[in-house]
């Protein structure tokens, strides 16, 4: 399979979530989503966690409620139009590609990215795993979240969007043994909110202390 470079599907990604931003903004929150991010609250309440880092926050409707519940949050996306609508909820909210997320130059107790990595290029995607994994501290948690269960890396021809997006997306075997050689798996589930049986992958990954 040819290798498909981030700088080909880029500025399509951009086009396509600038496009769709007045939608995203207006369209209510999926309940399984609401679901998702209250599971991975649980998990930052329970720990004491407090800074936490969204990757891919759209219209920063889900970085809006962790700060709402307490947590200090910083929101990147990819999409300018995003970001605006990021700022206007008050969010700490900066226009950053996921291939320079180094450039905040600071440490979170954790980070949440939904559907954000689902348009990085297999050949890119442990790299973009270790980027990450370097802005956590010792002991901080990873939610990433996924559409997969099937094999597929290229533009998804049903796609709504316009352009048409990039996806890479992974089995669950697959997804999951490359995660567990850079972060300690903490939780996984399976979700299925489709009639048409395609899947979700919920993990929480966790940075290993030094010591472990």
């Amino acid at each position: 399979m040819k290798k498909v470079k981030w700088a080909t599907i880029r500025s399509n990604i951009i086009a396509a979530y600038d496009n769709s931003a007045n939608q995203r903004a207006k369209a209510g929150k999926q309940q399984w989503k609401r679901n998702e991010r209250k599971v991975f609250l649980s998990h930052l309440k329970s720990e004491k966690k407090k800074k936490l880092l969204e990757i891919g926050a759209g219209t920063g409707r889900d970085s809006f409620y962790f700060k709402k519940h307490g947590l200090k949050v910083t929101t990147t996306d990819i999409s300018s139009a995003n970001v605006q609508y990021c700022r206007r909820r008050g969010l700490s909210a900066f226009v950053l590609d996921i291939y320079d997320v180094q450039k905040l130059r600071k440490k979170f107790d954790a980070i949440y990215a939904l559907n954000c990595l689902i348009h990085v290029p297999r050949v890119d995607f442990e790299r973009m795993l270790k980027k990450i994994k370097r802005l956590l501290k010792p002991g901080g948690l990873f939610y990433l979240g996924m559409y997969g269960g099937v094999a597929f890396e290229g533009v998804h021809k049903k796609d709504r969007c316009r352009p048409k997006r990039f996806f890479s997306l992974y089995q669950t075997k697959d997804i999951l043994a490359i995660v567990q050689k850079h972060y300690k798996l903490e939780y996984f589930k399976h979700v299925t909110p489709w009639k048409d049986g395609g899947t979700f992958q919920s993990i929480i990954l966790r940075k290993k202390k030094r010591r472990e």
